[in-house]
């Protein structure tokens, strides 16, 4: 967790299709191979059930207990759901309704960075990178500051019971509980709201029509869900990977803070040279080869995103950070065709926002002693800790 990238690129160079008996599965580490695989939705599909193996076996287990019952969530759906959804929310996150949020990102962001006090230590996690996406998202759907949190909370109780295996009875009741409660509040938002100029995001996915029908409350209620965990940790992650590797190259920091037009392109650099989704994981849909390997239907494979984004057949200097890299965006941190993440430029638009409000607020940022330690998972890196004294 520490760094990652050094085993990585032995990989990539010895071994770039590599079958972990620990995972259960393929490791990719080569930009093309990877590529290769997210563009290929005939081939390799993205719900992890469908694998042989215990990665299958584990995914089924949750599926069975799952509050949400047994399908799969959007970013791990497959056709024919996945592009019916698609069509409906996509309409959501288009440039312009994205760039309408600008404003109240920008509040969001006085308030937060207002409650920073100079010369005094705070955990940029908890008090600038991790509440930001969540407030985005609450006004995204449609909610107030009445009801924000308490329609976060019930949803993080039923991503609890989708995610984790072994919960006990009351922690099951409880996502089952949850469930329940969001499923009578949406519907009741959806009648509040009908009337509406707005469009806020719930009424929007009550009223879109796709080939002749209309998402039922429960996929209504499972992409809210998936928005709350999908969309908060990454953002999270750019936030604070981001600025964690700026400080650690203060002359990239310069360039930024002298050329501040710089910043919306240079999010995609950031997002490159320290991916927070590390691994994006796919299915083989039949027998099919990858390089030299031959790969059995059911196979998982786990492509590194992280180090495709340092292979040197992409990325000429892979392991420097250049806040002017040409052609940074074709990193593969968001994935990519139809499961690139829809929320992609609404992250790198809030970092934007807040990196642009923190170089002009304060001359100088820099992480305490012994202030930083990173947490996440093999699939998402994020710092658990960046404690940041800004003078």
């Amino acid at each position: 967790m520490r760094d990652p990238y050094p085993a990585l690129a032995r990989l990539r160079a010895e071994d770039p299709v590599f079958f972990s008996r620990e995972r259960d599965g393929w490791i990719l580490t080569r930009y093309d191979d990877c590529l290769e695989v997210l563009r290929d939705h005939d081939r390799f599909a993205s719900d992890t059930a469908t694998a042989r193996g215990r990665l299958g076996e584990h995914m089924r287990g949750l599926r069975g207990g799952s509050p949400l019952g047994d399908r799969p969530l959007f970013g791990q759906s497959d056709p024919p759901d996945h592009p019916r959804l698609r069509a409906v929310i996509d309409r959501a996150f288009t440039p312009r309704i994205v760039d309408a949020h600008r404003a109240e990102i920008e509040r969001h962001i006085e308030a937060l960075v207002g409650a920073v006090e100079p010369g005094r230590p705070f955990d940029l996690m908890r008090g600038l990178a991790e509440p930001l996406p969540v407030l985005v998202i609450g006004d995204l759907l449609g909610l107030d500051d009445a009801n924000r949190h308490e329609v976060r909370a019930h949803a993080q109780a039923v991503m609890r019971g989708v995610a984790e295996a072994g919960l006990t009875a009351t922690a099951r009741r409880a996502a089952e509980d949850s469930r329940e409660w969001l499923r009578a509040y949406l519907a009741r938002y959806a009648d509040e709201h009908g009337d509406d100029g707005e469009r806020p995001l719930i009424r929007m996915l009550f009223d879109a029509e796709v080939e002749g029908g209309r998402l039922s409350v429960d996929e209504v209620l499972a992409f809210a869900v998936f928005l709350y965990t999908a969309g908060s940790g990454p953002t999270a992650g750019l936030i604070a990977n981001g600025l964690a590797a700026l400080l650690r190259h203060p002359e990239q920091l310069a360039r930024l803070r002298e050329e501040p037009s710089r910043i919306a392109a240079a999010t995609d650099e950031l997002l490159r040279y320290d991916s927070p989704p590390q691994a994006l994981i796919r299915v083989a849909t039949a027998e099919t080869r990858i390089g030299r390997r031959r790969i059995a239907t059911g196979g998982a494979l786990f492509l590194m995103v992280g180090a495709a984004n340092r292979d040197p057949e992409a990325f000429p200097d892979p392991d420097a950070l250049d806040v002017a890299r040409e052609r940074a965006s074709r990193h593969l941190s968001f994935g990519r065709s139809s499961h690139f993440c829809l929320g992609a430029p609404l992250a790198q638009l809030e970092t934007e926002l807040l990196y642009r409000v923190l170089f002009e607020r304060f001359a100088s940022l820099e992480i305490a002693e012994g202030g930083f330690a990173w947490g996440g998972t093999m699939l998402l890196r994020v710092p658990r800790e960046m404690i940041v004294v800004a003078r």
